[in-house]
């Protein structure tokens, strides 16, 4: 019997077509990763640790998966390569896809790949405000506050506001 983990992901893009991207990224998950148990709401957000003139939508999933958290992270890298993502860290830049996750049911792991919980989802409106939406009552495992609570404390003042999809392309 496999274990079913739940996985939550945040995705952003800021290069045209935006939603395009975020639709292809959510189909090639469920086509390796495992199964999409709910989505948040699209939001448009200004960027985060650098300047564009073209805004990121943002959007949080949660995936329901037989795998685990590195099985996890080397498919999400393989994701944003084959949509052309060329640079992951610092300095932040303009993207046509990132995945980031953000929790594994209420792992803690820190290692030199990957830690979860996400180190800066506290500090981020962009991944707070879907966050709560989706999933108000979970609880971070490290900082024992719901996802409601978290955004009520978040100091971050960039702004984040639900959009409606009108392309083709709809998450």
């Amino acid at each position: 019997m496999s274990t079913k983990n739940n996985i939550y992901l945040s995705l952003g893009s800021n290069i045209r077509p935006r939603e395009y991207f975020l639709s292809e990224a959510i189909q090639l998950l469920q086509r390796t990763v495992g199964l999409l148990i709910s989505k948040s709401t699209i939001y448009e957000t200004e960027s985060w640790g650098f300047s564009s003139e073209v805004p990121f939508l943002n959007i949080v999933i949660l995936m329901e998966s037989a795998w685990n958290a590195e099985s996890v992270l080397r498919e999400t890298r393989k994701i944003e390569k084959r949509l052309g993502r060329t640079h992951k860290g610092k300095p932040y830049r303009s993207r046509k896809i990132d995945i980031d996750i953000l929790y594994i049911n209420k792992e803690v792991i820190d290692s030199p790949e990957l830690t979860v919980p996400h180190p800066h989802l506290t500090e981020r409106r962009f991944v707070l405000e879907p966050l709560a939406e989706l999933s108000p009552d979970f609880i971070h495992p490290i900082l024992q506050k719901t996802s409601l609570e978290l955004l009520k404390e978040c100091r971050d003042a960039s702004g984040v506001k639900k959009i409606k999809s009108h392309s083709s392309h709809a998450v």
